[in-house]
């Protein structure tokens, strides 16, 4: 039994009360693009990135596959796989130490000589 039935409502109404809803801020539509994925009483979070909610699903889940989250986010392979790389991949650059401004003057002019 569908709500409408339940309810005793045709779907006019129901289509009434729901736009009224909408109008009003009490009901949210939530799109991805143009793609409709319903109405809820909270509104949609800040549209993430494509590479932003693959790097949530890896983090989530590092043993999810490429191919399972290439269907969950519709990316492509090629792009889940690049950002797999980037997350398993350490910084690769060594903090240097500083120098104190003495030793590099020193050295920027002993260069020059």
């Amino acid at each position: 039994m569908t709500a409408e039935e339940e309810a005793d409502l045709s779907e006019r109404r129901v289509i009434m009360l729901l736009k009224t809803g909408v109008s009003r801020g009490l009901i949210h539509h939530w799109r991805n693009g143009k793609t409709s994925m319903g109405y809820a009483n909270t509104p949609m979070p800040a549209v993430v990135s494509k590479s932003d909610h693959i790097r949530q699903w890896l983090q989530s889940d590092p043993s999810l596959s490429s191919h399972e989250i290439e269907k969950r986010t519709g990316a492509s392979r090629t792009l889940v796989n690049r950002i797999r790389k980037e997350l398993e991949t350490p910084a690769t650059t060594p903090l240097q130490p500083l120098k104190s401004p003495a030793t590099h003057v020193a050295e920027c002019c002993s260069l020059g000589a």
